[in-house]
């Protein structure tokens, strides 16, 4: 979340507080000057001082002013600024008495300016020590406000997940137990070979998605500890994809394309990828109408592998590209799920040593895609930086 909270209106607003006090005040400004700016800012208010004390005489005495440009040092300069500062300013200050005729032994001007170079030392080291002291709050308050940030992000993650498991979970559960119990009573109530079997194609369907969820869940947890590598193998990821799409297809005929490719074997993690494509279909299908189709494209690039899922849904609006493949997100469209699937593809590709991202699709909708590079090569692969063999990799749809 931003720093800043929001306002009654849905900005975020700044959490502040006001500037008290001249140093307070201009220290914003202060802060975007570089140190010798302030040092020259300091040396002219000293020799400015210095001209104002003489031309005004002894009967008008500006010399406490010589504290303010020893305090602008002191604030924002380093220690060696800090002294030089403080012993010009003491210099001058004396020197002023002395073209006033103030002075009738060298050995009092002497001592003035040692002991006004001392005083002025330390208001320097002084004012610096405050100025630390204020960083370091500033420092505390800023990581108390992330740490509070954190926290509504933690009890934002923890609602949604509940609401997942209560809804999401208990749907799925709901089907499986209502089928299980009309079988119970299937000479009861006369049921056909048909209808038991159309029954139990149902709870096989209500296990499968809860499978999935409770394994999305699982292994996204076991991605935060660390506790999952890819287990690389050589596979046909053609025949894998034109499967996936073949199983998605049993719940919507026709409705998931694949453009077939030839043979394209690449080590992956098969079980990995095959999470990755099954989660963008589901998400393409979740998130798009049902008579709207969608297109699955894998194929060779420079350095690896694109696959491209395609729908042309609502799209992805520019400002949720990136947290859409953050846990427990899901677009306003979501119908079904736990918000985990795109997280998934994300960190299944980034084991892979490669990414996931999305893209508008030209004529409307999203474009997924992800890129896993061939065994060995490290991924550094983004929107407009692949290569592809192929125009169709640009937009299946097309």
């Amino acid at each position: 979340m931003n720093e800043g909270s929001p306002s009654n209106s849905g900005r975020p607003v700044e959490r502040t507080a006001p500037p008290r006090g001249l140093l307070l005040a201009t220290d914003p400004y202060l802060a975007r000057r570089s140190p010798p700016f302030v040092a020259a800012v300091a040396f002219t208010l000293v020799v400015a001082i210095l001209v104002a004390d003489v031309f005004t005489g002894p009967d008008i005495g500006p010399s406490l002013f010589y504290l303010l440009p020893v305090a602008l040092a002191g604030w924002r300069c380093g220690r060696v600024v800090r002294l030089t500062t403080a012993l010009f300013a003491a210099v001058a200050w004396t020197s002023s008495q002395l073209l006033l005729d103030e002075y009738n032994s060298f050995f009092v001007a002497s001592f003035n300016v040692a002991a006004r170079f001392a005083v002025l030392c330390i208001v320097a080291e002084l004012l610096a020590r405050l100025r630390a002291l204020l960083e370091a709050q500033r420092d505390l308050a800023n990581e108390a406000m992330r740490s509070a940030d954190q926290l509504r992000d933690l009890n934002e993650m923890k609602d949604t997940l509940l609401r997942a498991v209560s809804h999401d979970l208990r749907g799925p559960l709901t089907g499986i137990l209502g089928a299980a119990q009309t079988l119970l009573r299937r000479r009861e109530l006369g049921l056909s070979e048909d209808d038991a079997h159309t029954l139990i194609d149902g709870i096989l369907r209500a296990g499968r998605r809860l499978y999935g969820m409770v394994s999305d869940l699982l292994d996204l947890e076991r991605l935060e500890r660390g506790g999952i590598e890819p287990d690389l193998e050589l596979t046909d990821v053609g025949s894998l994809v034109a499967r996936v799409v073949h199983e998605a297809n049993a719940t919507a005929p026709g409705r998931v394309r694949v453009h077939p490719v030839g043979d394209l074997e690449v080590e992956v993690d098969p079980a990995k990828f095959e999470r990755v494509v099954e989660n963008l279909v589901g998400n393409a299908m979740k998130h798009t109408p049902a008579e709207t189709p969608i297109e699955v494209l894998i194929d060779e690039v420079d350095d690896g592998i694109l696959l491209c899922v395609d729908d042309r849904g609502p799209g992805v609006p520019d400002g949720m590209r990136t947290s859409i493949f953050e846990a427990f997100r899901q677009g306003h469209e979501a119908r079904g799920g736990v918000g985990v699937g795109l997280s998934l593809v994300k960190r299944f590709a980034e084991l892979h040593g490669g990414r996931a991202w999305v893209e508008d699709r030209p004529g409307g909708g999203a474009s997924f895609r992800v890129f896993l590079p061939r065994s060995g090569v490290a991924a550094d692969r983004g929107p407009g930086r692949i290569r592809t063999r192929d125009t169709r990799v640009k937009s299946p749809l097309l």
